[in-house]
């Protein structure tokens, strides 16, 4: 039972709850803040396919999203579907939706790297979408 003193056996079962409780808790606050930022990335993408003359529904559509964004910025829609080839062409349509709506090129990085801010200050500025 007891090898020189210490209780091998022994699990502290309140360290263990409290552990599962806090991993729990960083997992419900991920996931809340992962739909937050994808329902911002939706209504912003929305409002950007209706200014290019595109159904806002199709900002619902996980892939056909992304395919019509690469459309709109002069990008064959497939190459979201290769892995490595999607980013290149992904950051050649946003540079190119950059021009589209005539914004300075820092807000194509911003397109790039925080796309949720992006499409929600394309989608609700008076920046006209121009082909």
């Amino acid at each position: 039972m007891y090898t020189n003193g210490y209780n091998y056996g022994y699990v502290d079962t309140t360290a263990a709850s409290a552990a599962a409780a806090t991993a729990g808790a960083i997992l419900v606050v991920y996931y809340i803040l992962a739909i937050a930022l994808y329902v911002l990335l939706v209504i912003g993408m929305w409002k950007v396919f209706v200014k290019a003359g595109k159904a806002g529904w199709i900002s619902l559509i996980p892939v056909y999203n992304v395919w019509t964004l690469y459309e709109l910025g002069d990008q064959k829609g497939f190459w979201c579907l290769i892995p490595v080839a999607n980013i290149i062409f992904y950051v050649k349509a946003c540079l190119s939706l950059n021009k589209k709506f005539s914004k300075p090129t820092w807000f194509a990085f911003l397109m790039i790297f925080v796309p949720e801010v992006a499409f929600i200050i394309l989608g609700f500025s008076k920046d006209k979408f121009t082909k």
